[in-house]
Order: structure tokens, then C-alpha cells, then sequence
């Protein structure tokens, strides 16, 4: 078991497959690991960039520091919030204007029931995952921000399930059966604030980072 990267011969004493515990505290020491000499420092690095992201925020949301006037008038024009709304507005619905944005094609003839249903099932799934929401804030970030990220996952969910039937003697036969909940794609809000990658990363191919990390507060329930 190696973490993604170039500099995985540090971690072979922590993360061989022959030494590998998760029921041991080997796992406390890879967490404090990957924080202290991972995390932490570029956590530290893109600090200035991140209190950037904040006032560019600020801005979109018109926050008024200090008047350069004096008067009685307390006036609030927000032309940033108008125009990123504006152009978040033009590039959503031109994307998502058209019922049907995307189709799946086939290869060959025999293939066009089997592209068809791909299509249908494509449109269900956006249905339940919200992804025109999704793509709109996604949209929204990348007018503010420069940039965006959004992370997709899959979320699949079964259940044990008990049926009554019958058998071929009339009896009542109980069985246990698993059912699925959730089996879809997800596609999900990332806050810039709480997004690291190392700063060498490819600013094209974020698939080349050695690891992601996403901060965010929880409770100690979770």
C-alpha cells in the first residue's frame, strides 16, 4: 500500500503491507504523518493565496469597508455581484437551455437502444445528484475565484431486506434479501478554503497531484 507520488520510499516503514494495522495505533501514525509533514507546511504555503480568495469574495459580495464620501445616503450599488450573476446566468443557461445537452451516440446500429438508455439513465442520475445546481455554483466560483473544484464520487448504499412468500406447500417461507438505496455518481460543492493540493501540481491536470485534501469542520460524533 504506497500513497500516490514520487517521494513514497519515506512512508514504506509506516505504510508496508506487511506491517499494516488499522486495528493498531499504525494508523494514528500515518495520519499524524501525512498532517505534520504533508499538510502542515502547505497548508502554511498557500495561506497568502487563500486570504486573496477571501477578498476576491468580499468583493463579490460588495462589503463595504469604509465610505469616500460624507452624507446621509447610505448607498449600495453592487455592479460585481450583477455582473458575475449576470454572466453566471448567460453561461448556465447556455449550457443547460437545451432539454436534452447531452446524448450518448452508439458505434454502430445495433447499439442505439443501448445509447439511448445510457442517455435516460444519465438524465435520471443528474436528477437525484442536482448537478445543474451544482454546476451553477461551480460556474459561480470560477467568476470569483479564478478557479474551481468539485469532487465526484460514487454513492451506493444496500440494505438487508425482509420478504414473506410462499412456498410450494402453501407455507410462509421469511427470507432476507438486499435491497439498494443508492447507486448513483455524485457530484459535490468544494470550498476553496478548505482545498489543498501541493503547489507544484500541473495547474491543468489536477490528476497529477501527489494527494488532495479537503478541510472542513465536523463534530466528534463523526
Amino acid at each position: 500500500m504506497n500513497l500516490p507520488g514520487q517521494d513514497n520510499e519515506n512512508l514504506k516503514s509506516l505504510l508496508s503491507s506487511d506491517n499494516l494495522d488499522f486495528n493498531s495505533t499504525r494508523e494514528q501514525e500515518i495520519i499524524e504523518f501525512i498532517v505534520k509533514k504533508k499538510f502542515s507546511p502547505v497548508k502554511t504555503q498557500l495561506r497568502p493565496l487563500k486570504q486573496r480568495f477571501v477578498k476576491f469574495n468580499a468583493l463579490y459580495e460588495m462589503h463595504q469597508e469604509k465610505k469616500n464620501y460624507r452624507g446621509m445616503a447610505d448607498l449600495f450599488i453592487p455592479e460585481t455581484l450583477r455582473s458575475v450573476e449576470t454572466l453566471v446566468s448567460i453561461v448556465h443557461f447556455g449550457i443547460f437551455d437545451n432539454p436534452e445537452f447531452l446524448r450518448f451516440l452508439g458505434t454502430e446500429e445495433s447499439d442505439e437502444i443501448s445509447a439511448q438508455n445510457l442517455t435516460d439513465l444519465f438524465y435520471h442520475q443528474i436528477q437525484l445528484n442536482n448537478f445543474k445546481l451544482v454546476s451553477s455554483s461551480l460556474i459561480r466560483q470560477m467568476f470569483i475565484y479564478g478557479t474551481g473544484v468539485r469532487k465526484i464520487l460514487w454513492d451506493f448504499e444496500e440494505v438487508d431486506v425482509k420478504t414473506k412468500t410462499r412456498d410450494k406447500e402453501g407455507e410462509v417461507v421469511e427470507q432476507e434479501e438486499l435491497e439498494t438505496l443508492r447507486d448513483c455518481w455524485t457530484f459535490d460543492a468544494v470550498d476553496m478554503l478548505g482545498f489543498y493540493i501541493p503547489p507544484e501540481t500541473p495547474w491543468y491536470d489536477l490528476q497529477k497531484a501527489d494527494w488532495v485534501a479537503e478541510e472542513y469542520m465536523v463534530n466528534s460524533i463523526w
